[in-house]
């Protein structure tokens, strides 16, 4: 595979998420901060993952058994992670110089974009890593567009990340039992559904439920969708 060719794909696999960090993190020092410890608190998750991968032989024998351990000690970290930033809540209000119920969401999607990015980075490297080499166009007898549907399925796990993210933060603010219900069960089928290890399959699937977290994610920030109806549909 040329250099071009695993360019085209780290972009298609992190467009989104280096869009959306320029455009409304990167301009704010303590959110970059915020990203970088979500980033650094999905690390963690994936430690005590492999750990307790280590200890508990048949979990090592059967990898598929990892994926719904992992996700429960993601969302075990989230809430940690969301522990901290509340305790640093008064700081990070006097640095912002902002008050409002937005700027917990803003908190709650940087910290989803971090658990993201690094998830992306970890789950996508790997694919880069088989790829590398001359002449590889395929990975283990698989289609040649693998590596290129892995770059959309990373795509979409960032992005299921950032509303995992602001949904989970809403629902543990405002003791939201059926918000966290919602952010666990829907990041366990889509995590399982990536052991179907067909992408035609589950792609589309969590593209459906991207779609769909998406508009929960922006009725929970209070988007107002009556005017972004105007706007598509202007009255005449």
């Amino acid at each position: 595979m040329t250099v071009v060719d695993e360019l085209g794909y780290i972009f298609i696999a992190f467009g989104p998420a280096i869009s959306m960090f320029f455009v409304t993190v990167a301009r704010q020092p303590h959110e970059v901060i915020v990203m970088i410890l979500g980033a650094f608190f999905w690390i963690l998750s994936l430690f005590f993952t492999s750990v307790i991968r280590e200890i508990v032989p048949p979990l090592r024998d059967e990898p598929a058994w990892s994926v719904p351990f992992a996700v429960i000690f993601q969302e075990l970290f989230r809430y940690l992670y969301y522990r901290l930033l509340n305790k640093a809540d008064y700081m990070l209000a006097l640095i912002s110089e902002d008050s409002t119920d937005l700027r917990a969401h803003k908190l709650a999607y940087v910290g989803g974009l971090g658990f993201g990015i690094a998830s992306g980075a970890i789950m996508f490297s790997n694919v880069l890593k088989s790829s590398a080499g001359p002449g590889v166009v395929g990975i283990n007898d698989e289609s040649t567009s693998f590596i290129l549907l892995s770059a959309f399925g990373t795509s979409l796990f960032v992005l299921l990340h950032v509303c995992w993210g602001m949904l989970f933060f809403d629902g543990v603010k405002r003791r939201d039992y059926i918000k966290l219900i919602v952010t666990l069960a829907s990041h366990m089928l889509a995590s399982c559904l990536t052991l179907v290890g067909i992408p035609a399959i589950y792609l589309p699937c969590c593209a459906g439920i991207l779609v769909l977290l998406g508009i929960y994610t922006l009725y929970t920030a209070s988007f107002d969708f009556k005017k972004l109806y105007l706007i598509l549909i202007p009255c005449k």
